[in-house]
């Protein structure tokens, strides 16, 4: 297992002429996407059969245009809720620690439904071909 950053360096970004943390998503066509892309396939090009796990939807839609095309294309599983605090209650009922029915309006379950559901798929998919 490797765990990374789809930016390996500290980044910030300047707002009214102050630096503050880089949190939004990277776009295609900047020069950071050129940069971060660049070294997310450097890196991916070690593992040839690396699966990747997005964790936040940011990172998923820059996975997503990073590797169209290329050999990660199919090994790219669908977003998880990050890890952090702010999602408990995703992470939970994605576990199944929490039921349906006592999740709060901000938690979605089909969307969790469904990336739980097409990650098994992949991963099926992936043990089939490797078993080949």
């Amino acid at each position: 297992m490797n765990l990374t950053s789809c930016i390996r360096y500290p980044t910030f970004a300047v707002k009214n002429g102050k630096e503050s943390n880089f949190n939004a998503e990277i776009k295609q066509g900047t020069e950071l996407f050129e940069f971060a892309s660049t070294l997310t396939l450097e890196e991916l090009s070690k593992v040839p059969n690396a699966v990747l796990l997005p964790l936040g939807p940011k990172v998923q839609h820059y996975l997503e245009k990073v590797v169209k095309g290329t050999q990660f294309e199919n090994r790219l599983l669908p977003e998880l809720p990050h890890p952090s605090g702010a999602n408990a209650e995703r992470i939970a009922y994605f576990l199944g620690r929490k039921n349906k029915e006592t999740l709060s309006s901000r938690t979605n379950p089909e969307k969790l439904d469904n990336s739980k559901k097409n990650i098994k798929k992949i991963l099926r998919s992936l043990k089939t071909k490797g078993s080949k």
